[in-house]
């Protein structure tokens, strides 16, 4: 600084900063009163996740549909059945010009060879057809199957409960009960049950449920089992005795005489309809003949014969 030609020099002694900082202020973190409400009526990011639905992927199918759609007949059972049942169902009509895909659960797909053939076959189907099928159409886009079958496997079942009415009982929770092993059947082991299961789940079954049993609170543990479903077979029947029932592993059964003279065709759909393990699902029990077994009968063979493996015709 200079005043009239002199020099002046002045010193000013700079601040300091504070050697303590001043605390932050956390504006985002409300009051310790309020944060253990927000905190308790809050969702984690977990529980967000889980609860949140993802949207389905889009995918779209650049051209036409494969041919052999094109030619193909859609088809769902009124009730599941055995895939070989089916085939020796047609077969026993002499229908034989096309292949039978399964889809899953009760839904098929009817390949032939030439789109003619399949209108012809339409045009003239057989009465079998109103019989076994609710539905039975050229395929369209969306027909695919609305359900599946599995086996299943449960554990923990009271063995005072042991019988049909409670598998078809508790298999209300995860679908509808269609059958049962021969083990099972037979209560020859008490450990695991094997049930056949049609279910609209799509998700791998592992699931436990909780049932009361008298005043006893029992714990089952439901599990999809490895077994495939294409390779079912109808439980094997006696010619006599009620099937929902677990027959005592002390007292022989009669055994089927292979020498055992024909019955007649209405006492063998008698049969068919009162034993066969199929016919006592809920969801076929208000049906007359819910499988086409009558006209299988009387137009497809000329004799019958009770087996061991299921009841049914042979040739």
């Amino acid at each position: 600084m200079s005043v009239d030609g002199t020099h002046l020099v002045a010193s000013v002694a700079r601040k300091r900063r504070s050697e303590i900082s001043p605390p932050k202020v956390q504006r985002h973190i409300a009051p310790d009163v309020n944060l253990n409400a927000r905190i308790s009526n809050s969702r984690s990011f977990s529980d967000v996740v889980r609860a949140s639905q993802n949207p389905p992927q889009a995918y779209i199918p650049r051209g036409r549909a494969q041919a052999w759609l094109q030619r193909s007949i859609f088809g769902v059972l009124k009730a599941p059945m055995p895939i070989s049942k089916l085939r020796e169902a047609f077969a026993s009509f002499n229908l034989s010009d096309f292949n039978i895909i399964p889809l899953g659960g009760v839904s098929f797909l009817f390949r032939f060879q030439r789109i003619d053939d399949m209108m012809d076959f339409l045009n003239n189907k057989p009465e079998l057809i109103d019989y076994l099928f609710n539905v039975f159409r050229v395929w369209q886009e969306g027909d695919f199957a609305k359900d599946r079958l599995c086996w299943t496997l449960f554990k923990g079942i009271p063995p005072q409960v042991w019988s049909w009415e409670f598998f078809q009982f508790v298999s209300t929770r995860i679908g509808t009960m269609i059958d049962w092993s021969m083990d099972t059947k037979s209560g020859d082991r008490l450990d695991v049950a094997e049930i056949l299961i049609l279910t609209p789940n799509k998700k791998f079954i592992d699931t436990v449920i909780s049932v009361k049993v008298g005043d006893k609170d029992c714990v089952i543990g439901i599990a999809e089992s490895q077994y495939d479903p294409l390779d079912w077979e109808w439980s094997s029947v006696q010619s006599t005795g009620n099937d929902r029932q677990v027959e005592d592993p002390l007292v022989a059964s009669p055994a089927v005489s292979p020498t055992t003279p024909a019955i007649s065709k209405d006492e063998l759909f008698d049969q068919q309809k009162t034993q066969s393990p199929v016919h006592r699902s809920t969801a076929t029990s208000t049906s007359e003949d819910p499988f086409g077994l009558r006209p299988i009968i009387n137009k497809g063979f000329q004799h019958a014969e009770l087996t061991t493996a299921a009841t049914y015709c042979k040739p």
